[in-house]
């Protein structure tokens, strides 16, 4: 609430600086020309100086836009804004639902445990980083981020995050976010899509200049994985699959095709990775090795 009081004021207030660049920049040069011994008054607006406070009035409109970007649901707008992709929410994640939350009451003085040098802090902080590992386990394949493991647990971002970040040195967790999105989400690192693509990655024969996972394109469409190299871009899906339905791979890649032309990369490779149980059976995709810039991959796991 504060932070939409706050927001509220400085649109207002970059509305109203905007209406004054629009409004008073109309200075004039005004000059008296004797012609013939009379008298007659020229004047001239200063069209420079009105046009650079207009360019200024036009940017603080657009401020006054852009600073509710994340309520509007836009990520570009006039000349501001980038690539139109972010990480994916992990409230909206579709691939595993959140499962019901427990009610944990902390006092202040458990709180404060965490934080102090002595044994009863090492016991606690190792308590919470089972309990994290344990909801990792319960829901490999869905996403979470250090707020919803605050509000689970009962303790402060900070804490969480001191835990999250041990467990990323054990290559427990993975974290993921796009330059410049100011968001960071967290998933299994074994989970079935992180193997899957750590399985193709390997494969390149070419430095992965970024990795970067569960991202969110033009606000609508979520892709499991983009990897940039010097040579190309991969735009990856991950779909796993006990048997191979051609329904469920011409989805697959008419939504990859889609995300395409919202991505703003080139080169770009669009890859669809099957993640099974069962031997891959080639026949299965072998109609689909005419469609430009599409590579289909197989990944097989056992557990």
């Amino acid at each position: 609430m504060k932070n939409k009081f706050l927001k509220t004021i400085l649109s207002l207030l970059f509305i109203g600086l905007s209406f004054l660049c629009f409004y008073f920049p109309t200075k004039s040069i005004t000059s008296v020309v004797y012609k013939y011994c009379n008298e007659k008054t020229i004047t001239i607006e200063d069209d420079g100086t009105k046009l650079f406070f207009n360019y200024i009035g036009l940017f603080l409109l657009i401020m006054a836009i852009w600073i509710w970007k994340k309520e509007l649901k836009i990520n570009q707008f006039g000349f501001i804004g980038g690539n139109d992709i972010e990480p994916t929410d992990p409230e909206t994640f579709p691939k595993q639902p959140t499962p019901d939350s427990q009610t944990t009451n902390k006092t202040e003085g458990s709180e404060k445990g965490i934080a102090k040098s002595t044994n009863f802090e090492t016991f606690k902080a190792q308590e919470l980083k089972n309990k994290v590992v344990a909801y990792f386990k319960e829901n490999p394949n869905g996403l979470t981020n250090v707020n919803i493991l605050a509000t689970k647990f009962g303790y402060s971002t900070e804490t969480i995050k001191r835990i999250l970040f041990e467990l990323m040195k054990k290559n427990i967790v993975r974290r993921d976010t796009y330059p410049g999105s100011m968001k960071a989400n967290f998933s299994y690192s074994t989970s079935i899509e992180n193997r899957a693509i750590d399985d193709f990655a390997k494969h390149l024969k070419t430095e992965i200049l970024s990795d970067n996972r569960f991202i969110r394109v033009s606000q609508q469409y979520e892709v499991d994985a983009i990897i940039k190299t010097y040579l190309m871009n991969y735009v990856i899906e991950v779909k796993n699959m006990d048997s191979f339905l051609t329904k469920r791979i011409d989805e697959a890649v008419n939504q990859l095709m889609t995300i395409e032309e919202h991505i703003k990369l080139e080169p770009l490779k669009l890859v669809l990775i099957i993640a099974t149980k069962k031997k891959p059976e080639m026949q299965f995709i072998e109609e689909y090795q005419n469609i430009e810039n599409l590579s289909i991959y197989f990944f097989e796991y056992n557990d």
